[in-house]
């Protein structure tokens, strides 16, 4: 009697968190139903990736498997860091290795793929929008309120220095009538009426948000040292603040943060990136003088956290952040109150602000911050997948 074979997932990343944190998700979630699933970016992002089928009282969970493919560029070149160049190379290279990770997926390892799910920057260039002639003109998307120059995202305006990122997204959108199937980290009662709208032209489907709950993360010493922490507060009293894998503060915005949080009294829990590389340009930022000792045991300063267990935590009452999309799901499946500072990306737009399942708005000023973006993350994305 034959067997039905198993249903093979290849998910293909672009190779930065924003974009491979929520494509892990779906991952798992398909792994959950039944798929067997496998993600693919680039080898020299694969240091970063937890060990497959790690194991949890000796037995084995079933999980998703890594494949890596070559982008063409030595270990450390430094040209990755430049998105006008690293871009085209990735797409060139995917070219040529990609196939090749397929074949043999197919053929030496016994795995033949079924079907494959690609995450682009999210294509949305569909109306008349800003030009070098005309840079301040407004958007009308569908079923959506008129949005003012300054709340476009800003690498996709005429004056943002990330020109190749606009060229991305409509490259993306160029190939739209090949794919069969369209998948976006969203969820019906967040944007009905866009969901309906975009399924006018192509077949889409909402499969967000893709983590409920507490989650474990790979990083078991460092999310323990956060949660044993927050542990020790009481509810509803700490502030946390974290923005993203791919903004990288000056030294004069992360002292007004420290000012702002001396000041305020509350307790709280942020997140500064590690230091820069040393040929990226960034100078490492450092803390005012004598700002842990002054702080104690009221604050926590880290270079990483376990962000989906820190906003769910009960102690945990309102999250400071740079609003990137999966931050923003994050806070809003956690039900936790947002406060959005205008940084990297997002530093040209102004915020309309999300409601909160209890009808609280969430916002924040309209004042410009001081802040630069590391370039060659790419981390703000990971909403929406072409399959």
């Amino acid at each position: 009697m034959e067997t039905t074979p198993i249903i093979h997932v290849l998910l293909v990343s672009y190779p930065a968190n924003g974009h491979i944190n929520p494509l892990l998700r779906l991952g798992k979630r398909l792994v959950s139903k039944g798929l067997q699933v496998t993600l693919s970016t680039t080898q020299n992002f694969s240091k970063h990736f937890p060990k497959p089928n790690d194991t949890a009282g000796g037995e084995t969970t079933p999980s998703v498997g890594f494949e890596f493919f070559d982008d063409g560029l030595t270990d450390g070149d430094t040209r990755r860091d430049d998105l006008d160049f690293y871009v085209p190379q990735l797409d060139r290279a995917g070219r040529e290795s990609l196939p090749r990770l397929i074949k043999a997926l197919n053929d030496d390892k016994g795995r033949p793929v079924s079907c494959i799910v690609n995450n682009p920057f999210i294509p949305w260039k569909t109306v008349p929008f800003p030009t070098y002639s005309e840079p301040e003109i407004e958007v009308q998307l569908p079923r959506m309120p008129v949005l003012k120059h300054d709340e476009i995202p800003s690498f996709l305006h005429t004056s943002s220095p990330y020109k190749v990122l606009a060229r991305a997204i409509l490259e993306q959108l160029e190939k739209l009538p090949k794919l069969f199937c369209l998948l976006a980290d969203t969820f019906d009662e967040l944007e009905r009426d866009i969901i309906d709208d975009v399924s006018r032209f192509s077949q889409f489907t909402p499969v967000g948000p893709l983590f409920r709950g507490r989650q474990k993360d790979g990083h078991v010493e460092r999310a323990d040292e956060c949660i044993k922490w927050l542990e020790s507060k009481p509810p509803s009293s700490v502030v946390y603040i974290s923005f993203g894998t791919v903004v990288y503060l000056k030294q004069e915005q992360v002292e007004e943060i420290a000012h702002g949080v001396l000041k305020s009294g509350v307790s709280f829990l942020w997140v500064i990136r590690s230091p820069p590389k040393k040929d990226s340009g960034q100078k490492p930022v450092v803390l005012p003088n004598g700002f842990l000792e002054r702080i104690g045991d009221r604050g926590k300063v880290v270079e990483w956290s376990p962000q989906v267990q820190v906003l769910a935590h009960p102690s945990v009452t309102c999250f400071l952040t740079h609003c990137g999309w999966n931050s923003t799901v994050e806070a809003m499946a956690s039900d936790c109150v947002v406060g959005r500072l205008r940084i990297g990306w997002f530093r040209g737009m102004r915020w309309r602000g999300v409601g909160g399942s209890d009808g609280r708005r969430e916002g924040g000023g309209d004042e410009e911050e001081r802040v630069e973006v590391e370039e060659g993350g790419g981390g703000g994305g990971g909403g929406g997948w072409f399959v």
